[in-house]
């Protein structure tokens, strides 16, 4: 299986200037078979092609987007990109959303395709954007019924199912642990692990939570957000920039694993 950086970087390139071209097919065409998208993570995930056209038609064809990409990083056959996402809608109002944006690849008959990609970005700020206007509401009184008629009243609830996870709270624990890999205290660190965490750095390749903070020079960190179960931030180590991943499945005090895209 092909995991060239720049092939990768290419393929996912397209996905931006599909959605502001507005073209469908070609997006949706980006998707393997049973691709996903689960965007914001913790709602309910859109698995399929007519699953993945039934998200397009609800979120991508009635607005505008642009995508201001800050960094991508290349960690075997997934992108990890640090982005905000400006959301122009039918209605005028303009909606800013940073984003951590995970993109899973895989080989289908002889391409690259989509197997998944996960949206890290949070719905409650977002939707403390929507209502804070007037337009805010016009865009609420069109968003709900269009996404009723193109994906049920399960696809509300599903969407909904967003505001919900560990992951915001979780955000003060990744803070935490953050501040005590960069003093290199890995018994501190520790405390904020539960005991058969992995991590990954990058991911597939584990190491040891002492082999880690070890290894730490110059740690620095901005942009947590959380979504659903996971809290993600931007980082700096080691001279590099990635994105860290934490997994708060079982509560926000206790990190269940976590990846440095690095």
């Amino acid at each position: 299986m092909s995991s060239d950086p720049q092939a990768l970087l290419a393929y996912v390139a397209q996905s931006p200037k599909l959605c502001a071209a507005h073209d469908r097919t070609g997006w949706c065409s980006l998707f393997a078979a049973d691709g996903e998208v689960n965007d914001p993570v913790g709602s309910r995930p859109h698995r399929g092609r007519l699953a993945i056209e039934r998200f397009y038609d609800t979120f991508i064809a009635p607005n505008a987007l642009s995508f201001a990409v800050e960094h991508d990083v290349v960690c075997g056959m997934s992108v990890m990109r640090d982005l905000n996402i400006l959301s122009v809608m039918s209605t005028g109002l303009r909606v800013t959303v940073p984003m951590h944006l995970r993109y899973d690849l895989v080989e289908e008959r002889g391409g690259l395709k989509i197997q998944r990609i996960g949206a890290h970005w949070e719905l409650p700020g977002m939707l403390a954007q929507q209502l804070g206007s007037v337009d805010g509401w016009l865009t609420s009184l069109q968003l709900t019924p269009r996404l009723v008629r193109h994906q049920g009243v399960g696809g509300l609830f599903g969407f909904m199912r967003g505001l919900g996870g560990h992951g915001r709270a979780g955000k003060a624990t990744a803070a935490t642990f953050l501040s005590a890999l960069a003093a290199k205290n890995a018994a501190a660190a520790g405390a904020f692990v539960d005991e058969n965490c992995t991590i990954e750095v990058p991911p597939g390749t584990r190491v040891g939570l002492p082999e880690l903070a070890a290894g730490v020079r110059g740690l620095e960190w901005r942009k947590l957000i959380g979504a659903g179960d996971y809290a993600s931030a931007t980082i700096h180590l080691n001279g590099q920039r990635g994105v860290a991943l934490f997994h708060f499945p079982s509560g926000p005090d206790r990190i269940s694993s976590l990846q440095l895209f690095i």
